[in-house]
């Protein structure tokens, strides 16, 4: 699972300007992946680029834009990555479900979640299996997008954003990356407005996976 700090920024602001048509390849920037290929590590773990994700949302807590915010996230999601992020609808499942296939969006609050506390906004991460073909290529089933509602509620509407972009970058297969990128643990430092140039090498490598 993937964490980010809330430093609270009021300059922080979600835009959507600068990002790439298509997945796009950099030179410059840093990322890494939740999990690599067994047999051949060079290669992340990811979902099946020509199938839907699907993402379902449980509703307790959230805010109101909530759905809306998703759609716009997947939306960037398939620009820059080729990865089609496809709402369903609300779930009663919460994070601590087993996997059902979807990325489960959901809201918890730290006093019923020890692995919550003020300073976490969110986490995200997938489950994968083996595909059972010879190559054992891994391939992620589904997985959580959860926040934490006594923080992420109480931040601006386009820190939300960010913190949404930040977390299904995880919950796609985006780790923690060093310096100026979104999926920095600490990326309000750095006045981000969406991800950068690391992020989106990752994203596009990530949407690069063979079908099954």
């Amino acid at each position: 699972m993937g964490y980010l700090t809330d430093s609270h920024h009021d300059s922080d602001s979600y835009s959507e300007a600068g990002l790439p048509s298509h997945p796009t390849h950099y030179a410059d920037g840093t990322y890494r992946f939740m999990r690599t290929q067994p047999l051949d590590p060079t290669q992340p773990v990811g979902y099946n680029p020509c199938r839907f994700i699907e993402v379902e949302i449980n509703y307790a807590d959230a805010t109101p834009t909530i759905a809306a915010d998703v759609e716009r996230i997947a939306r960037d999601m398939l620009q820059v990555s080729g990865l089609h992020l496809r709402y369903v609808g609300a779930s009663q499942r919460t994070h601590l479900a087993p996997p059902s296939g979807r990325i489960l969006v959901s809201f918890t609050r730290a006093s019923n979640d020890t692995s919550m506390n003020d300073a976490i906004a969110g986490r995200g991460g997938s489950s994968s299996y083996t595909s059972g073909y010879p190559d054992q290529t891994l391939y992620y089933v589904g997985g959580t997008v959860t926040l934490n509602a006594d923080t992420y509620n109480r931040s601006t509407h386009d820190q939300q954003l960010l913190i949404l972009a930040h977390e299904f970058g995880h919950a796609v297969g985006l780790a923690h990356a060093p310096g100026a990128e979104l999926m920095n643990a600490d990326a309000w430092g750095y006045r981000l407005h969406h991800w950068a140039h690391g992020d989106l090498t990752g994203l596009a490598r990530l949407g690069e996976l063979p079908c099954r």
